[in-house]
């Protein structure tokens, strides 16, 4: 492939079972005592444990956030942000905020909080307290980021 038609990441921020940052993650991944980041769980298969992936480390507060705002998956953006924000941030001072697009790939938005507020619904007769429903759309991860960073151009999240 030619280098004019090469595709690479110019930063990269992660959260996963595997651990936080790249660091954590490639040692991880080259660990010879795998698996790392999973448990025997039966949180989603009740009597039946199966091993899962999760993340366990501890993600960034957003208690400071509109209740819109607030969620996991937001947290896990803002662990992920806090890895890569000055080079975001030198993009916006040298671009501008309406010139920088966010376009985040998640496979999930929000579902298991929105799970248990349904839960608490069914045996309270009222959403949990800090519960909306903005928390789980699919667009929320770019909305949160936009705005985090002050961004005014494109956000958009695409399902994986």
């Amino acid at each position: 492939m030619a280098a004019a038609n090469s595709v690479f990441l110019n930063a990269l921020g992660i959260v996963c079972a595997l651990g936080t940052g790249r660091r954590a993650v490639a040692e991880a991944v080259f660990a010879e005592d795998r698996p790392h980041g999973v448990l025997l769980s039966d949180q989603f298969t009740p009597g039946r444990r199966l091993a899962l992936g999760a993340v366990t480390d501890v993600l960034a507060s957003v208690s400071d956030l509109p209740d819109t705002l607030r969620g996991r998956n937001n947290a896990l953006l803002r662990t992920c942000l806090a890895q890569i924000r000055p080079l975001i941030d030198a993009a916006i001072d040298q671009h501008g905020a309406h010139r920088v697009a966010i376009i985040v790939g998640t496979s999930t938005s929000g579902l298991a909080a929105s799970e248990h507020a349904h839960r608490h619904r069914q045996q309270h007769g009222q959403w949990p307290p800090g519960y909306h429903y903005a928390q789980q759309e699919m667009g929320a991860p770019a909305q949160f980021l936009a705005h985090e960073l002050g961004t005014c151009g494109p956000a958009h999240v695409i399902s994986t």
